[in-house]
């Protein structure tokens, strides 16, 4: 994995605004603490389960395998998605 950059931090916290939540509430609904989310929005953790990566992608609406190796930041995203519905492309 080395030289290969990550993206994880960046889209959670991507992701995260674009639903209008604030670190302690994702925090929250994910059953981690806000220090924790904040270790891995600014990607200073890379002890992170595969469990919880899964669950941010399913959140989010998005594969795991692009949560962490894609810049989401730029892909469209719909309507529905924008309302809360997870639809992302």
């Amino acid at each position: 994995m080395t030289g290969k950059k990550l993206y994880l931090g960046t889209n959670v916290t991507y992701f995260r605004k674009l639903h209008k939540l604030t670190s302690t509430d994702l925090a929250t609904m994910i059953r981690i603490t806000p220090a924790k989310l904040s270790l891995i929005e600014t990607s200073l953790t890379t002890d992170i389960d595969y469990y919880l990566i899964e669950t941010l992608a399913d959140y989010f609406g998005c594969t795991t395998e692009g949560l962490v190796r894609s810049d989401l930041t730029n892909n469209s995203v719909t309507g529905d998605a924008q309302d809360g519905n997870n639809t992302f492309h």
